[in-house]
């Protein structure tokens, strides 16, 4: 505990839902999605009920006429982390900005922006996704890799999350980033925000992976959470460790 006994310290890794990997077909190439954003911090918060909701990971493209979409935000205690850009489709358009940018086409224009403190740019044609996880861009070749993630030890294990999407036949970015295939891109890990891959030679993009909440507080802290949240709790060494994988709905420390 710190400061008044209405106020406890919670460290908390917030990781919203990646990108959805693009479609390409056999003569062009195109984007994996951006990673979810990603954040690894500390905070004091007043005892009460804080609202959380965890991002769901974007579709990958299905067909060259229909855009992948955009994951889904994450956000607890007033911190909003944005979902990962998706990955440009051949013929349907830019990739999209987020948490981490989406790779951009083969030939087309940059890959998506990403969220400062959160993520990276998104790869562009020619030039590989870096950092938090921005999503491999297509080149002639496709080998183009997402970016690699951020570390975690808050469950106690050193962990990685927030992936970028590979670009079509590029590998995914450490941290559950889907790789992209000569056919159906891979999907992002679960619960690591990573991007979907590109999908190749007619093939669709991968869809991204859920994004997550883990808390790690006091264990003389009780924690109530609301039935439309999904979680699994740990107790050891004088804290709890929350984890919540899926849902929206309210979280009450008393």
């Amino acid at each position: 505990m710190s400061g008044s006994p209405s106020f406890f310290d919670v460290g908390f890794l917030l990781v919203a839902g990646g990108g959805g990997g693009g479609y390409a077909i056999s003569t062009q190439s195109a984007g994996g999605g951006g990673a979810g954003g990603f954040r690894l911090a500390t905070a004091s918060l007043k005892l009460g009920a804080y609202t959380v909701t965890v991002g769901a990971g974007g579709s990958g493209a299905p067909t060259n006429s229909t855009a992948a979409t955009n994951g889904s935000d994450t956000v607890f205690a007033g911190f909003t982390l944005l979902g990962g850009g998706n990955g440009a489709s051949v013929g349907t358009g830019s990739s999209g900005d987020g948490g981490s940018g989406g790779g951009g086409e083969q030939g087309s224009p940059p890959g998506g922006a990403g969220e400062i403190l959160q993520g990276q740019n998104g790869g562009t044609s020619n030039a590989q996704g870096s950092g938090g996880g921005g999503g491999g861009g297509a080149v002639s070749n496709g080998a183009i890799a997402g970016g690699a993630g951020g570390f975690s030890r808050i469950t106690g294990t050193l962990l990685r999350y927030a992936g970028g999407g590979g670009g079509t036949t590029g590998a995914g970015g450490a941290g559950g980033g889907g790789s992209g295939q000569s056919g159906v891109g891979d999907n992002g890990t679960v619960n690591t925000g990573g991007g979907g891959g590109a999908g190749n030679s007619s093939g669709a993009g991968g869809s991204g992976g859920s994004g997550v909440v883990i808390l790690r507080f006091p264990d003389s802290v009780s924690a109530t959470v609301g039935a439309g949240l999904t979680s699994a709790t740990t107790t050891a060494d004088g804290f709890t460790v929350l984890q919540i994988t899926a849902g929206t709905d309210t979280v009450v420390f008393a």
